[in-house]
């Protein structure tokens, strides 16, 4: 950004820099002064940036995988305070089912918790209790959320469910293999 000094360039510069890294967003500050090479200013700081992000993805995996430990806790700890034991075994279904996603987690533990006969609920009551908590689910959570979609989004996910669990839309094979989307 070039211009007259004195006017506020810096200080905008620096708000929008701090509201961006305040929403998780890696940002640079360099300044480059005339006759150096943008380059060679910028390798050693888009270095530095590489460095934060693989730091922030280590540290949002490991909260990952503490949180995937606190998903069944989730769902054995209130199932004890009423008497009711949860076997490993149906935790753990429960857990990659709902890969810790906290509403399934309740979905499927309520449901669990439903079709079971007796304490300790066992990955068969898991297994039942699927069939409603994926009903459970069509019928409220996802149709609310396919009701608010547009027809040209509608038909986008109808493409990705035909095309199934092997789909790969990184490099396009959704609009390539339906047409245009838009």
């Amino acid at each position: 950004m070039v211009g007259l000094r004195g006017v506020g360039k810096t200080v905008l510069l620096d708000r929008i820099r701090d509201d961006a890294e305040a929403t998780g967003i890696q940002t640079l500050r360099i300044e480059a002064p005339e006759g150096r090479s943008l380059p060679a200013i910028l390798a050693p700081e888009l270095r530095r940036a590489l460095l934060r992000l693989s730091r922030n993805e280590q540290a949002r995996e490991l909260a990952h995988r503490a949180l995937r430990g606190l998903a069944g806790v989730a769902i054995a700890k209130p199932a004890a305070a009423e008497g009711v034991e949860v076997n490993d075994d149906a935790l753990e279904r429960i857990v990659d089912t709902t890969h810790g996603y906290p509403y399934f987690l309740q979905e499927w533990g309520k449901h669990a918790w439903d079709t079971a006969d007796a304490s300790p609920i066992t990955v068969d009551d898991v297994e039942r209790g699927s069939v409603t908590a994926t009903a459970a689910l069509d019928s409220s959570f996802f149709s609310a959320r396919f009701d608010r979609l547009t027809p040209s989004e509608k038909r986008y996910l109808r493409a990705m469910a035909e095309l199934g669990p092997e789909l790969s839309d990184v490099d396009g094979n959704t609009e390539d293999r339906r047409g245009t989307f838009s």
